[in-house]
């Protein structure tokens, strides 16, 4: 069953790299009241160290409020202790807009239903600027774009091949992100798909 998030179903899957327990790679859907906020992180490497940057980012991303440069240095200032992570972050306001920033290579993308799916035409996709949360971070440069009805945004660690988006289709998130991962999800590193659709009437 999709989880919900204000206008958003969503749902999530993966997997640690094959032969591990802990996976370094994680996910947090929060609704805000004001905003929801969809983020996927990738702790460097793999294994117990990756795993416990991912958890350290979530908990300050959780504990954090405001915008998306504020959520960055928080998850920043996290990893003091640990090995730093790849991040992408999107904050979904109530009427659709979107905004969304990532640094490090975890792909995010929008795919248009109004498009047609799968054609890549119909992708938007996020500007990910390289460096490590909580080594080399750069400014943080929010991109922004409006959702509308059935609209999916999808959040991909580098775990994932790059081709999943032409996988994306109609089917339910729940449906639709274990499918990405079952047919894209590579055996050298631990792998996470987040797949969140908007439900609400948008722009």
């Amino acid at each position: 069953m999709n989880a919900r998030a204000g206008a958003l179903a969503w749902a999530v899957a993966g997997r640690p790299l094959p032969g591990q327990v802990e996976s370094g790679d994680a996910a947090l859907v929060l609704d805000r009241g004001g905003d929801v906020l969809v983020a996927v992180v990738d702790g460097l490497g793999h294994g117990p160290e990756a795993a416990a940057a991912a958890r350290a980012a979530c908990a300050a991303l959780s504990a954090t409020k405001g915008d998306l440069e504020a959520l960055f240095q928080a998850c920043h200032a996290s990893q003091r202790k640990e090995r730093g992570v790849a991040m992408s972050a999107a904050l979904v306001e109530p009427d659709g807009n979107l905004s969304w920033a990532g640094v490090g290579n975890v792909e995010g993308l929008v795919v248009r239903a109004s498009l047609g799916l799968p054609q890549d035409s119909g992708h938007e996709r996020l500007l990910m600027r390289g460096g490590v949360v909580g080594g080399a971070m750069p400014p943080i440069r929010p991109g922004g774009l409006a959702l509308r009805r059935g609209d999916t945004l999808v959040l991909a660690t580098d775990g994932v091949g790059d081709d999943a988006a032409r996988s994306c289709d109609a089917r339910p998130p729940d449906l639709l992100a274990p499918h990405l991962l079952d047919r894209h999800a590579k055996e050298t590193d631990d792998a996470l798909v987040l797949v969140a659709r908007w439900m609400g009437s948008g722009p």
